[in-house]
């Protein structure tokens, strides 16, 4: 049993002159007491009164036996001091922080509530947690967020709040805390109010203005500079459909700027406008089939079947609408050739899968069977091409929605038949339970067809053949087999002999270049 003579750096901590007044010695207790001395640090002057145990046990965890040491050196705040920009003061007291962060270890597991002063986004954890990673120099980041960002001010970034900032707008940048409250000015009316950085951007993001008296916006551009955009740091995205048909320059706005402006979309090369504010939640109309735009979602895209029941009478192409036309328009029948009238939106529902039973022309025609192409084997060919013919009903008219309505197809690949539903068929690329070796097929993904080599040396020990197993479930199998040189039949496991196959199931080198040792005879394979 060890004793507390044996740690001289927790003696030295032993207060001698409270102790010896009660007549206890060092020399005597054991390092696991658990009875209460004095003790007083040499550092720092600390007094307290503590078992030695805990005293040791401070000593061994954190290599010091005062606990103001430890909190001085091993704090939250002495780890990051930088942490106190990361925290939600929404939540969190402004005004005991420090002292809470100074008194507590930053091994401690008290939760936090932080808030990035770049991304904005919020989260609850402990003090060292994965989130926030601290940089050589000792600066705090947000992990994959501002770790190449947190040195720009926001005069790069917001240099619009400039305007109306009470202060020195040159401190803030990227790791000022965002949920103190600051001053802030109406450059239109002049009103003063008080507000965090966060809840003014929100403010500004929800309703476009800044000032809750006037309604005031950042509706005037900014003076030309040479400075970089300032959409390229936090909305870089914003820079990339930036179009050159704008009059104002890229870098004469930012992400607050409440300006109409013209944006390229990448998927659809369309143009649309709307202000960089609305532009965060602001989608393509385009893409989202709000607007109509030629080349991309007109009836000639989204519905070339449609092209044969066009009546050339109409006063504008078929290229000219898209499937939210509400015109009248003259089509005809090519199947009785009669002509009737609705608008493409209306043959447009004529022809989705929840409308085939409903009137089609006049005469009552069948588009389906005769004319149209079911757009779910449309938009994937390979489906209409392994339609099994076992199946007892026309693809078109099969059940497209059903998940449990299973049909027959046949894999273009292995030709195995299997059951699978159209939706999940149409989901998944690769269905076939035998080119994924969930199901056996003799001929495509055994063993035997795999390895063909192996068939001559099988035994018949073996309780299956090599037609009866597939190579992913008997990687780990014992099976027996015959040397060619002489004769000997030994034990092996599969793995040994697939690793002389290469990834193709090609032979990559014989039988006989396997070396096995068995009961002390050496055995090639």
């Amino acid at each position: 049993m060890r004793l507390l003579k044996d740690f001289p750096e927790v003696l030295k901590c032993w207060d001698y002159e409270k102790n010896n007044q009660k007549g206890m010695t060092p020399e005597r207790y054991s390092a696991c007491s658990n009875k209460k001395f004095f003790w007083k640090c040499l550092t720092c002057n600390f007094e307290w009164m503590g078992t030695i145990k805990k005293t040791v046990e401070h000593y061994k965890k954190h290599n010091s036996p005062c606990m103001e040491c430890i909190k001085t050196e091993q704090s939250i705040y002495t780890k990051f001091p930088q942490i106190v920009n990361y925290l939600n003061f929404n939540y969190e007291d402004i005004y005991t922080i420090i002292e809470t962060l100074q008194n507590t270890l930053v091994i401690s597991k008290n939760i936090f509530l932080f808030k990035c002063p770049t991304c904005r986004k919020n989260w609850r954890d402990y003090a060292d947690n994965l989130r926030l990673v601290q940089l050589e120099d000792g600066t705090l980041c947000h992990k994959n967020c501002n770790e190449t960002t947190h040195n720009y001010n926001y005069s790069d970034i917001y240099p619009n709040l400039e305007a109306i900032y009470v202060g020195d707008f040159s401190k803030l940048n990227l790791t000022t805390n965002i949920s103190t409250v600051q001053n802030w000015c109406c450059n239109k009316c002049g009103v003063n109010f008080k507000l965090t950085i966060d809840k003014i951007l929100n403010r500004i993001s929800r309703t476009g203005g800044y000032c809750s008296n006037c309604d005031a916006s950042f509706d005037t551009s900014l003076p030309i500079s040479s400075k970089a955009c300032p959409l390229t740091f936090l909305t870089n995205e914003h820079f990339l459909d930036w179009s050159p048909l704008n009059t104002l320059q890229s870098n004469q706005v930012d992400a607050l700027s409440n300006i109409e402006l013209l944006w390229n979309c990448v998927k659809c090369s369309g143009t649309y406008s709307c202000t960089p504010i609305d532009k965060i939640t602001f989608t393509c109309p385009y893409c989202d089939n709000k607007e109509m735009l030629k080349g991309f979602n007109t009836l000639e895209v989204k519905y070339p079947q449609l092209k044969v029941f066009w009546n050339s009478s109409n006063p504008k192409t078929f290229a000219d609408y898209w499937e939210f036309s509400k015109e009248q328009l003259r089509w005809n029948c090519p199947c009785c050739s009669i002509q009737f009238s609705c608008s493409p939106a209306e043959l447009v529902a004529k022809i989705s899968k929840i409308s085939f039973d409903s009137m089609t022309c006049p005469n009552f025609c069948d588009w389906s069977t005769k004319v149209l192409v079911y757009r779910t084997f449309a938009d994937k060919p390979i489906l209409l091409h392994e339609w099994s013919k076992k199946n007892n009903v026309l693809p078109q008219n099969a059940l497209h929605h059903i998940d449990t309505k299973k049909y027959w197809w046949d894999c273009s690949i292995c030709h195995g038949e299997y059951l699978c539903s159209i939706p999940i068929r149409r989901e998944v690329d690769n269905t076939c339970p035998y080119c994924n070796m969930e199901v056996l097929k003799p001929d495509f993904n055994s063993i035997g067809c795999n390895y063909p080599d192996l068939n001559q040396y099988w035994s018949y020990k073996n309780q299956k053949t090599t037609d009866e197993m597939m190579p992913c479930r008997a990687r780990n199998v014992n099976c027996y087999l015959f040397c060619p040189e002489c004769d000997q039949e030994f034990r092996t496991t599969m793995m040994n002999l697939f690793e002389k196959y290469d990834k193709k199931g090609i032979h990559s080198a014989s039988v006989s270049s396997v070396r096995i040792v068995q009961n002390n005879f050496l055995y090639q394979v």
